[in-house]
């Protein structure tokens, strides 16, 4: 099963772009250069809108994966996208960050398809989660894709005025996840392990709670945007720092929803904790880790959909 690094899973709410120039970069280019070339693809794959699941509670639910093997329910084109083209774009590994995905129909995000897909081989998740899923979506959707940058809003991420409060990776506190197999079972009542390079998130609607374990700091960064946990525009690192770290940070929660002004994330903390009780994410972050959190102007990537046709069930 693909790591689901947030537990309490939140709607994705697109980014706001301000205007300015698009420029068209690298997706795009590989689709038109790789038309002739081999790109990875399962031998077998079958795609079927599913009806049943409009609303119901397989939405959004992490793909179910075993050697060779790929499936996935009750998703959206739009969940996919993001999944083959950002998710696992690179086909090694996993990343939080997410882009907002601009044009085509309104079918691409309110259609849910169920997935079965089959390999000659036994590709590794990543592998069969991105550039695979990339060439079954090109070719059963006629899909054409391509990223673009425009300035937009964003929070640079730096160190506070005095000075960071980081706590280095303890050496052997967490475990590498192996997306490729699935952990040892706990016996009950026994903690469960630690993975390496994820944000863990608990809390209730007044209070977040976000662990992250041998974590570099870009991460840790996407980790604040992932999914809408805290905030409502991308993250760019502007701390310096490359080495991996334990971060533990507790602040007021927030809610899904329109707004996000300061203390908000993808909408105001609601209802608002009684004064002095938890801090918002900017307080947290510089009374806590010692970093700084500063709106303002950046580049903002996102994806851009050229063509997309519904796709024929087979």
């Amino acid at each position: 099963m693909l790591p689901r690094t947030i537990h309490r899973t939140r709607r994705i709410v697109a980014i706001s772009i301000l205007a300015g120039t698009a420029s068209a970069i690298s997706v795009g280019q590989a689709q038109s250069q790789t038309k002739t070339a081999d790109r990875p693809k399962f031998e077998v794959a079958s795609i079927k809108l599913d009806k049943a699941c409009e609303g119901g509670p397989g939405h959004d639910t992490p793909p179910v994966v075993s050697p060779g093997r790929l499936q996935m329910n009750c998703l959206t084109l739009e969940r996919l996208i993001q999944l083959a083209y950002v998710s696992f774009a690179n086909g090694v590994r996993f990343s939080r960050q997410v882009l907002e995905i601009t044009g085509g129909p309104g079918w691409i995000r309110s259609d849910k398809y169920d997935l079965a897909a089959k390999a000659e081989s036994s590709p590794g998740v990543a592998l069969m989660s991105g550039p695979m899923l990339q060439t079954m979506l090109e070719d059963r959707f006629q899909l054409r894709i391509h990223r673009a940058t425009k300035e937009g809003a964003v929070y640079t991420l730096t160190i506070g005025k005095n000075g960071p409060k980081l706590e280095p990776a303890m050496e052997g506190g967490c475990t590498p996840r192996d997306l490729d197999h699935s952990p040892a079972p706990v016996a009950p009542g026994q903690p469960g392990p630690i993975f390496c390079d994820e944000v863990m998130e608990r809390g209730d609607r007044r209070v977040e709670m976000l662990e992250g374990h041998g974590m570099k700091m870009t991460e840790f960064a996407h980790g604040l945007v992932f999914e809408g946990v805290l905030l409502d525009r991308p993250v760019i690192d502007k701390t310096g720092y490359t080495g991996v770290f334990d971060f533990h940070l507790r602040c007021a929660s927030v809610d899904s929803g329109d707004g996000g002004g300061k203390g908000g994330g993808r909408g105001n903390a609601g209802p608002a904790p009684p004064v002095d009780t938890e801090p918002t994410i900017f307080e947290a972050l510089e009374k806590q880790l010692g970093l700084k959190l500063v709106a303002e102007k950046g580049p903002v990537e996102f994806l851009v959909i050229d063509h997309v046709e519904k796709p024929s069930e087979n």
